[in-house]
C-alpha cells in the first residue's frame, strides 16, 4: 500500500496503563469519530493490550459504527522480552495503518512490529512515526487533543469531529423514568483521582463552572447530599466549603439505590423523586434491618446487596 492511499484497515493500540479506566475511554470518543471522519472506509480494529476492554462491555453503545473489531485475545505489549521474540505480533495479520496512542518506548517498538504500510505513534515526539501532525499548530497538552492529533498525523490534515456522543434512546426513557421532574439532581462522580494522594476531581468551582452555578449554589447542594447521608465531611472550611474534605458513603449510596431498584420493579413511585425536602429515610423499620444484613425479600426472592470494603473511605478533596 502507498504510504498516501487512504487506509482499508486500521489497527488502534491503547496499551494497559492504571489510567485506562472509564473516563480516559469516554474521552477517546472524539478521537474514535475523528477516525471513522478521516477514513469513513476503512475497518477499525481496537486493541487494549491485555484483557478486555470498556468498548465492549458499558461503552459500547457509544462505539457503534466506529469500531469494527476488538482484539481483546491477544496480549500485546506486556514485557519488553516481546522485542527479541522471532514471529512479529499479530502473526498473518497486516494493517494498512497502525496508530500508538501510548507513550511507553517498549511497548512502541513491540507495536512497530505489527505488520503494517503505516504507522503512526507519538512516543519521543513523534520519532517512530511514519508522519507527524501538520506543522505550525502548538503542542497539546490535553489528552483529547493529542489523540486528535494523532488522527491528523495519519491523515495529514485536521480533523474535527463532534464532541458529543449520541446516546441510545432506552438512556433517555430511563433517564425520564427515574429522574423525575422536581428536585435538583446531582451526580456523583469522583473521577481522575490519584491512589497515592486521595485527591479527586472536580472540586467545587469546577462543578460550578461545568454546571453553570455559583459555587455557593454547588455548596449548598453538596451539603444537602451530606444532611441525605450520601456523603461525609470534616471539620467546616474556612473558605465556605470551597476546600472541605468529602467523602462518598458507598454503603449508603448503595442501599439506597437498591431499595429504589426494588421498589422500580414493584411498579412504585420513586419515594425520592419529586420531594421538597433532602431528609430522606428509609420506609420501615424492617427495610433498614434487612439491608444491614445484605438481604432483602421481595415476594418469593431474596435480593443479595454487594456489600462494598469500607474500611478505607474513598476520600475526595476538593
Amino acid at each position: 500500500m502507498a504510504k498516501t492511499a487512504n487506509p482499508g484497515s486500521i489497527l488502534v493500540y491503547i496499551g494497559h496503563n492504571p489510567d485506562n479506566a472509564l473516563g480516559e475511554n469516554i474521552i477517546k470518543l472524539p478521537f474514535l469519530r475523528a477516525i471513522r471522519q478521516a477514513f469513513p472506509d476503512a475497518r477499525v480494529s481496537w486493541m487494549y493490550g491485555r484483557g478486555p476492554s470498556f468498548f465492549e462491555d458499558s461503552l459500547k453503545p457509544l462505539a457503534e459504527g466506529l469500531i469494527d473489531e476488538i482484539l481483546n485475545h491477544t496480549s500485546l505489549g506486556v514485557s519488553a522480552a516481546e522485542l527479541f521474540r522471532r514471529a512479529p505480533p499479530l502473526p498473518g495479520r497486516r494493517f494498512d495503518l497502525v496508530i500508538d496512542t501510548q507513550h511507553a518506548l517498549h511497548r512502541t517498538l513491540i507495536v512497530r512490529r505489527v505488520a503494517h504500510g503505516r504507522f503512526v505513534s507519538p512516543t519521543w515526539n513523534f520519532l517512530f512515526s511514519d508522519r507527524k501532525p501538520p506543522a505550525g499548530r502548538p503542542r497539546p497538552t490535553l489528552l483529547v487533543d493529542q489523540l486528535l492529533a494523532l488522527v491528523a498525523a495519519a491523515a495529514g490534515r485536521v480533523v474535527r469531529p463532534s464532541h458529543v456522543a449520541p446516546l441510545p434512546e432506552p438512556w433517555y426513557a430511563a433517564a425520564d423514568r427515574i429522574l423525575r421532574p422536581g428536585p435538583t439532581y446531582v451526580g456523583l462522580a469522583p473521577g481522575a483521582g490519584r491512589k497515592d494522594t486521595g485527591k479527586c476531581w472536580p472540586g467545587v468551582r469546577e462543578i460550578a463552572a461545568r454546571a453553570n452555578m455559583t459555587t455557593r449554589n454547588v455548596t449548598r447542594h453538596l451539603r444537602a447530599l451530606e444532611k441525605m447521608g450520601l456523603l461525609r465531611s470534616d471539620e467546616p472550611s474556612h473558605t465556605r466549603g470551597l476546600s472541605t474534605r468529602r467523602w462518598v458513603n458507598v454503603e449508603r449510596v448503595l442501599t439506597e439505590g437498591e431499595l429504589r431498584r426494588v421498589e422500580h420493579q414493584k411498579g412504585r413511585p420513586d419515594r425520592m423523586a419529586g420531594r421538597p425536602d433532602h431528609d430522606q429515610t428509609f420506609e420501615t423499620e424492617d427495610r433498614t434491618s434487612a439491608m444491614t444484613t445484605g438481604q432483602l425479600k421481595q415476594g418469593d426472592r431474596t435480593l443479595e446487596t454487594r456489600r462494598p470494603d469500607i474500611s478505607e473511605p474513598r476520600t475526595v478533596r476538593e
